[in-house]
């Protein structure tokens, strides 16, 4: 039996209130704008290029050098996000795909064209740049970068090398645009069909089969719906198993080519990780095993079922007793930003009422949601909002606590270091969603409702922290095996896939768990390698920021707590993410920080075991 529909879009963007899109003319008014920037970009590349040879006759070619970059980078960004933007809402439009890759060649050729600066300035000794920097005010905020270039110096390549990498580079991303054209071709395969025990038919497709489950009562149906999801992907298994596997030698071949011991080494010094960091992270999660299994052992025990699937575990105990609609969503995420306080909730509000956010889905949208900031113009939120759906009032907390990030990093940052590191920027959208659950806890307070938001704390620390460690572990030792020459098959990544859910988790899947094949719709692993061991370490920092903002025993120390949050946003992109974690007040250098989200989920688990118990 399905107890809910499955989420409803608008036919056409036309029907939506103009209020709920978002303006897109505060970048660019209309095309032929965004093409009078196009043709300022040849002449700033010829001012660059004249430069060549000239580094070493002192600071003040250098700052030329710099703040033409700066005035080149926001011109390409702003055209290139424009045009991006206009294709979010209109997958399907011709004109702006063309313009898209008309921007991303703009891309390309900057890139190729400048190689030869960085050979260059490394000409110069470090010191020597280090005086310069220091006697040179205006040098001062592009300090950062220009330290990076020497930081990272020994593993870059002659200028006729780094020109040599740069022209295969579309090659080398050709098997993340194979993985995207397959995975569309599966995600929009006619629906399957299922018919449920009560004789009710459902259409399933890659897109739908998760919300189905979540309101599907019977266990069995369950299991049919997430059969009939992963068909596409299982039929293709080894096409997705041969893509992964040109992914990692792409990457462990670029990691060697640049004299890092491995492609994980390799990605954690673009932000200046130690290693030990991530085995520390692997560590200490693996102490939420025992914990996990209580958790599991009880919704098994509740839901009354013999044989408790994966799909299971996407079924709720509880539910809300009401649905969310977005103005409420929009109430709820502005009152639980007031910890924060007034100026962070001001421009909030002023975020949330000037059309920067896209909210309701519609045909020829992109799925998902995510932040976009364009330098001094705007700060834009795509969603797709659905009613009854609390992932959507999750997803508006999340990419606000992006944009609030962005407005911070604005006042004091240039624009190369608005954006800050994945890691840094996943503590404030993470700190967000962990204010909008005790904001709705407040908020709705009968004994259905208190089991239903303390099941969602408990899973929001499952998939922000636990199940990304396990995606990270997964990564990780399917890389090794790449780099110790193995080809990576179908059976060899299921294998390391299930051995490192069970690592975490402390559960074996069974063979016929439609759940092993889940790596092959797992986007990130395809599109941007290495990326998810971000997400356990910012959700550890936030847990901590959070516990401190809302346990403080005075409001001096409450206070404290908001500035030090506050300079962390105001940094950007201008320090390493650790140190800019640090000067928050959280050590991730440490294992206390990842201990004590362990020891919250104990605490929570512990409370609805309690609470069960006492019902």
């Amino acid at each position: 039996m399905i107890t809910a529909t499955t989420p409803k879009e608008y036919t056409s963007r036309d029907n939506i209130p103009e209020q709920y899109k978002w303006d897109l003319t505060k970048i660019y008014p209309d095309w032929e704008t965004w093409e009078a920037d196009i043709e300022k970009i040849e002449p700033l590349i010829q001012q660059i290029e004249a430069l060549k040879g000239t580094f070493s006759q002192g600071p003040e070619v250098i700052l030329q050098w710099q703040e033409l970059s700066e005035e080149l980078y926001k011109l390409l960004h702003r055209i290139y996000f424009f045009c991006s933007k206009k294709l979010d809402t209109a997958l399907d439009n011709n004109q702006d795909i063309a313009h898209q890759g008309k921007a991303s060649a703009l891309y390309d050729q900057y890139e190729e064209r400048l190689t030869w600066a960085t050979q260059e300035l490394l000409n110069i000794p470090e010191n020597t740049m280090l005086q310069w920097i220091e006697t040179t005010s205006k040098l001062q905020p592009y300090s950062f970068g220009i330290k990076e270039i020497y930081r990272t110096s020994k593993h870059s390549l002659s200028e006729k090398e780094e020109l040599l990498l740069s022209n295969f580079s579309a090659l080398q991303d050709k098997p993340s645009q194979i993985y995207s054209d397959l995975s569309l071709i599966d995600r929009e395969s006619a629906p399957k069909r299922v018919i449920l025990k009560d004789a009710t038919e459902v259409d399933v497709t890659p897109i739908n089969y998760r919300i189905l489950i979540e309101n599907t009562d019977d266990s069995e149906d369950r299991f049919k719906i997430q059969k009939a999801g992963a068909e596409p992907y299982k039929r293709n298994l080894n096409v997705y198993a041969s893509i992964y596997d040109a992914v990692c030698k792409s990457s462990t071949s670029n990691a060697k080519v640049r004299g890092y011991k491995s492609a994980l080494e390799a990605k954690l010094d673009d932000n200046n990780i130690p290693v030990s960091v991530i085995e520390n992270l692997f560590i200490t999660a693996k102490k939420a095993k025992t914990i996990t299994q209580r958790y599991h052992a009880l919704r098994k025990r509740e839901l009354k079922i013999d044989n408790y699937r994966q799909a299971d575990r996407y079924y709720p105990l509880k539910k809300l007793s009401s649905n969310i609609s977005y103005e409420e969503a929009k109430n709820l995420c502005i009152q639980s930003v007031s910890l924060l306080g007034t100026d962070y909730q001001s421009a909030y509000i002023d975020i949330l009422n000037s059309r920067c956010v896209d909210v309701f889905p519609h045909k020829g949208k992109r799925r998902g949601a995510s932040c976009c900031s364009v330098y001094k113009k705007a700060n834009y939120v795509c969603l797709n909002y659905e009613e009854g759906d609390f992932f959507g009032v999750e997803a508006l907390a999340h990419e606000m606590g992006h944009a609030m990030h962005r407005f911070y990093s604005e006042k004091d940052q240039i624009a190369s270091t608005l954006y800050s590191s994945l890691l840094t920027a996943e503590v404030a959208s993470l700190l967000s969603e962990q204010l909008l659950l005790k904001t709705v806890r407040e908020r709705f307070n009968n004994p259905e409702d208190k089991l239903a938001l303390l099941e969602m704390s408990i899973d929001q620390t499952l998939k922000s922290f636990l199940t990304q460690t396990f995606f990270a572990n997964f990564e990780i030792e399917t890389h090794k095996l790449s780099e110790n020459g193995e080809t990576l098959t179908a059976d060899t990544i299921t294998k390391e896939w299930n051995n490192s859910y069970e690592k975490f988790f402390g559960i074996v899947t069974p063979k016929d768990d439609p759940s092993n094949y889940t790596w092959a719709n797992l986007f990130f692993i395809y599109k941007i390698p290495f990326y998810l061991y971000n997400f356990p370490l910012s959700f550890s920092a936030a847990s901590n920021i959070f516990s401190r903002l809302t346990n403080s025993p005075t409001e001096a120390e409450s206070q404290k707590t908001v500035d030090l949050y506050l300079d962390m946003l105001c940094s950007g992109g201008s320090d390493h993410p650790i140190n800019q974690i640090k000067k928050a007040g959280i050590d991730l250098l440490k294992p206390n920080a990842i201990e004590s989200v362990i020891q919250e989920l104990d605490h929570l688990v512990t409370e609805l075991e309690n609470c069960y118990l006492e019902n």
